[in-house]
């Protein structure tokens, strides 16, 4: 069972460079599901990648950010 779905909308342009951090994420793999959407529409790739999600936690991230490798864990507290 997925916990948290984690959004990421992108523009076509953009290298998503979080996706680097979040293979880092200390928490069990298969709890945790990563969905990027891309298109030049910031707010219907959330609510697109929101339809998707399976996670009973969703959380949206920047393409450009950077997460801490316990984020999943302090969340979960």
């Amino acid at each position: 069972m997925v916990k948290f779905s984690i959004i990421i909308p992108a523009g076509p342009d953009r290298n998503i460079e979080v996706k680097e951090s979040l293979k880092e994420v200390d928490y069990p793999k298969n709890k945790f599901e990563v969905i990027v959407k891309i298109s030049y529409n910031p707010s219907k790739n959330r609510n697109d990648g929101v339809k998707e999600a399976k996670g009973d936690i969703i959380g949206f991230l920047d393409d450009d950010a950077f997460v801490d490798k316990n984020i999943l864990k302090n969340v979960e507290i």
